[in-house]
């Protein structure tokens, strides 16, 4: 792991292209819609039940939800949030809208989320297995 001496994150690779602007989660929301900014507290709160262990990195453009790396990102648009989770398989299964290889082993899968109840029981598996997933040397 590499960690950018300017703005602390850290990164697979060294030298790994990135913006340092790094700002609080209270600082995002300033620019957010307040219905986003609900789907993103429920979206929080239900991790902390789920017991998923996470440190919050928030950048100009998207939250991350860190452990041993960004298993999971969140990008707010007007009326929805993008869900974003990486797992060592790809999912080929509504409501999985796209995925992106990340590497050999493993897939960012993305979901629009336009209202809590949408957040279902499939959805929180794929979150806690996202938060579990090991990156491969």
């Amino acid at each position: 792991m590499w960690k950018c001496p300017k703005c602390g994150r850290s990164f697979k690779n060294k030298n790994q292209a990135h913006s340092c602007i790094k700002i609080t989660e209270k600082e995002f929301f300033v620019q957010a819609h307040p219905h986003t900014t609900e789907l993103y507290s429920h979206l929080k709160k239900i991790l902390i039940q789920l017991q998923v262990q996470f440190q919050i990195e928030a950048v100009k453009n998207c939250i991350y939800f860190v452990n041993r790396f960004r298993f999971l990102a969140i990008k707010f648009h007007r009326t929805s949030i993008d869900i974003e989770f990486v797992l060592e398989r790809k999912l080929n299964i509504f409501p999985v809208f796209k995925t992106v290889r990340h590497s050999k082993d493993l897939w960012w899968h993305i979901i629009r989320i336009e209202k809590e109840e949408e957040l279902t029981e499939e959805i929180k598996d794929w979150l806690v297995e996202a938060s579990k997933t090991k990156r491969k040397p």
